[in-house]
Order: structure tokens, then C-alpha cells, then sequence
């Protein structure tokens, strides 16, 4: 753009795709700016392009990828967090997040113990109602995927994998596993058969984190969403064509 200082209009001298530094020739008939991987000296006041040929040496430094090392817990007992706390249906337990692993303690006391012995970070503890079970989410080079612990036998095994999971919950009857898993921009509420794994999508809740809670008699889903802009609390009936009822009118 050229900008007079008397009183004429500005024009365009020569569009660039993205404008840097540029330099006006001493007798200012010319300026030089750099575009495109290119040099250019552009005439005054016509805009006439003309390539200026350059040479550069160029070097270029690159190493073999690696994957990012496996998370450790810090060196000595102290740790920066302790996060999500979950007490065991009969009160006896304690499972708890620190240094990136799932931990368990006795609410009587004693030193905690890890959940298990693998390097994958782990997080959203959640007991199933009989105390059987915790389910959790494990998460490796990018990928989640939700687990059931059988606290019994410290056997292990995958309920879901690839979608980024969170925020568990198991229905009263301790049959299904519900969470939340990404997808693209929203956040959908998700099911699975605890049996067999089988996966249901139960609702959208945007960009707001939902928490999703199941009623005491495992036929409604409480979440919250920010469908109206704001978020609010809403009740889904777990039955076929059901729509969601805004409980809350937050504004």
C-alpha cells in the first residue's frame, strides 16, 4: 500500500501474500520485500515485480522419532498433587491419582500401593457399587482406553480403547460403564456392557464437560451441557425417542 503524505487517496503498489520487513531504495523509486520464498524489488509508483535471484545455504539437522519415555513416579515419597479420591463402597479403601499413577491405601492406614506395575498413566477412578471392580482409564502414547481391575484376583482386562475417556461412573447394578469420550469438538456420553463391552451413545453435551450421573434406579442420566449457550443441568430418559429436559435455567 502506498500512503502519500499530501492529501491524494493510498493505493495499492503490490499485493503480498504475507507482508514482512521491507526496505525503500535511497532514491526511493523502488522498495525490496520478501514474499513467497522470493526476493522482489518492486518499481515506484507503477508496482513492476521483478524476481531478485538470491542463494542461501541451508542446513537442516534431524534425529530418528522417538516415543516419549514412560511416566515414573518422583524420585522419594513426596508428590506435587493427589487427585480424584475414591472411597470403596464399604469404606475400608482408598484409591487415589499421584505422580501420573492409580494408587491404593487403607483408610486405616498403611503405606499406599500402585494398582498395578505398568508404565501407561492412569486416572478416573471408579468403583463398581459392589466394590468388586474398579474401572479406570489408561492412557499410552496418545491413546485411551478404559479398564476393569478385579481387585480380588489384580486381574485386568480392556473394556474400550481409542477415544479419549473420562469421568466414569457405573450404573446402580454395576452392568454398564458410563463415561465420556471425545469426539472431534463435543463431548458425548457413552455407555458400555460391562459383559461384553458393547457401546451406546446416550447424549451430546458440546464443549461442556457433562459429569454424568445414572439415577438410583439406573433410568434416567443427569449431565450437564451447554446446549443453550450456557451451561445447565439435564435429565435424559434412558428410553427409545427420549429427549433431554433442562432441569436448570442458568442464564
Amino acid at each position: 500500500m502506498f500512503i502519500p503524505t499530501s492529501a491524494r487517496a493510498e493505493r495499492l503498489v503490490a499485493p503480498v501474500t504475507r507482508l514482512g520487513a521491507f526496505a525503500l531504495a535511497t532514491d526511493t523509486k523502488s522498495l525490496h520485500l520478501g514474499d513467497q520464498g522470493h526476493l522482489w524489488n518492486v518499481r515506484l509508483p507503477d508496482g513492476a515485480k521483478r524476481d531478485v535471484p538470491f542463494r542461501a545455504a541451508v542446513k537442516l539437522e534431524v534425529q530418528e522419532f522417538s516415543k516419549p519415555a514412560p511416566a515414573r513416579p518422583p524420585d522419594g515419597n513426596t508428590v506435587r498433587a493427589v487427585l480424584t479420591p475414591r472411597l470403596s463402597p464399604d469404606g475400608r479403601t482408598l484409591v487415589f491419582g499421584a505422580a501420573g499413577f492409580l494408587w491404593m491405601q487403607p483408610v486405616s492406614g498403611g503405606p499406599a500401593q500402585r494398582i498395578s506395575h505398568a508404565t501407561a498413566l492412569e486416572s478416573e477412578p471408579a468403583f463398581s457399587p459392589d466394590g468388586r471392580q474398579l474401572a479406570y482409564v489408561r492412557t499410552q502414547y496418545g491413546q485411551d482406553s478404559v479398564e476393569l481391575l478385579e481387585l480380588a484376583t489384580s486381574q485386568t482386562r480392556v473394556l474400550a480403547s481409542g477415544d479419549g475417556f473420562s469421568e466414569l461412573t457405573w450404573s446402580p447394578d454395576g452392568r454398564r460403564l458410563v463415561a465420556v469420550a471425545s469426539a472431534g469438538f463435543d463431548q458425548e456420553v457413552v455407555a458400555f456392557d460391562v459383559a461384553d463391552g458393547k457401546r451406546e451413545r446416550l447424549t451430546v453435551a458440546g464443549s461442556w464437560s457433562p459429569r454424568p450421573q445414572l439415577s438410583a434406579d439406573g433410568r434416567a442420566l443427569f449431565y450437564s451441557a451447554d446446549a443453550t449457550g450456557v451451561g445447565n443441568l439435564y435429565r435424559l430418559a434412558l428410553a427409545r425417542d427420549a429427549s433431554p429436559e433442562q432441569i436448570t435455567h442458568l442464564t
